[in-house]
């Protein structure tokens, strides 16, 4: 083995320190920034995650109201279109023997409900769901004065009030269902 002509008789000189306060900062600061990186991508992880889940709570409350909506509509909307178009067609007899068949056909526990999971969930429908509740309580006394009515002037008057009421109910129906709707699209 030969020996190059320059290198021979160099000599190869390696020094070492002992390490300096800037080696050790410079450790401190990237362990610190690796630790304040992670805990606020973990704190960030945890607001999104806490976001999303009362994104979906909320999304589930509302279809649970359109549900509950529906579930009021199929029970004590279809008594209310019953009735009114009986006592519009056969007078308030038929109406009477109606109301007397089906004490019990307007559904005020699942109306609860909703008028709750509203005023909960979507707060800016609440008077709508309010006045659905109000419809529904005077249909319900307007039923219960059936027995009184005596003359055609009564008759007359009765079917003019269950036909305001039967006009109101499907408005804040309406309204309700829509402003659900929207809000679950949105």
């Amino acid at each position: 083995m030969e020996i190059s002509p320059l290198l021979e008789g160099s000599q190869v000189l390696v020094a070492t320190s002992a390490p300096s306060w800037y080696d050790y900062t410079s450790l401190a600061f990237t362990l610190l920034g690796a630790f304040g990186g992670a805990l606020v991508g973990a704190w960030g992880g945890y607001r999104a995650s806490l976001k999303a889940g009362n994104s979906l709570l909320r999304r589930e409350k509302l279809e649970e109201a359109l549900w509950t909506l529906n579930e009021v509509n199929r029970s004590t909307g279809s008594f209310i279109h019953q009735l009114h178009f009986t006592y519009r067609k056969e007078g308030s007899d038929a109406a009477k023997k109606l109301v007397t068949n089906e004490p019990d056909a307007l559904d005020l526990q699942s109306l609860s409900r909703l008028k709750m999971l509203i005023e909960i969930y979507l707060r800016d429908s609440y008077k709508t769901v309010d006045g659905l509740e109000a419809c529904i309580y005077l249909f319900d006394m307007s039923c219960r004065n059936l027995n009184r009515i005596n003359g055609p002037d009564d008759e007359k008057n009765g079917l003019a009030v269950f036909s305001k009421h039967h006009k109101q109910y499907l408005s804040y129906k309406q309204d309700l269902k829509k402003a659900l709707l929207q809000k679950l699209h949105t």
